[in-house]
């Protein structure tokens, strides 16, 4: 009977224990709840969750801004330009001018370079560093050996730039090929090509 009772109190003990703790729960539950809807921000601009969704993710900080949301949410608010996503390049410009109902504007000078991650086979040792950050998988090659980048993947964000310990990266225009020369013919030479075929 004496260890019944006692098993009872403990089994109280554990429950009033267990009530409290779940009491202080859905107290602060919803303390945190109601925080959240006074000081949520009731001026959100709905076209920042678009504007990201059309950035290319790279959270790489050359717009200026810390992260893609960020840069969102200033050209939601028309505080930014939207040309200013190297690694989105025209087709996000594009984008996030037809989604600010704004002229696309010219390219960024960086942009316009078409610049792609180098690396220098001489110096790298491969670490395998600049692969783990790189957020387009452009980067290929095993631990000690030398690596290599796939300029058609590359968007040239620079992450990889500061964590090369043997500073054997450089950014650099990509190199013309026959699929990525531009094959456009001005108005006058399609003229005088027209005039011969009439012929």
């Amino acid at each position: 009977m004496v260890r019944l009772t006692g098993f009872l109190v403990q089994m109280l003990h554990l429950l009033l224990v267990v009530l409290i703790f779940s009491g202080a729960a859905f107290i602060l539950g919803g303390l945190l709840s109601f925080a959240a809807e006074r000081f949520a921000d009731k001026n959100k601009n709905p076209l920042t969750d678009e504007i990201e969704k059309a950035l290319p993710g790279a959270q790489c900080g050359q717009c200026g801004y810390i992260g893609c949301r960020e840069y969102a949410a200033a050209v939601a608010r028309g505080e930014a330009p939207v040309n200013l996503c190297s690694p989105g390049g025209d087709s996000c410009t594009r984008a996030l001018a037809e989604l600010m109902h704004v002229p696309v504007p010219a390219r960024n000078v960086r942009a316009s370079e078409e610049l792609v991650a180098l690396i220098d086979q001489e110096k790298c040792i491969g670490c395998t560093k600049c692969a783990k950050v790189c957020p387009y998988d452009s980067i290929t090659g095993k631990l000690k050996e030398k690596h290599w980048v796939d300029p058609s993947l590359c968007m040239g964000c620079e992450k990889c730039l500061p964590v090369c310990p043997a500073k054997c990266i450089a950014m650099k225009p990509l190199e013309p090929t026959t699929a990525t020369w531009n094959w456009q013919i001005s108005g006058e030479l399609l003229e005088i090509r027209n005039r011969e075929t009439e012929l």
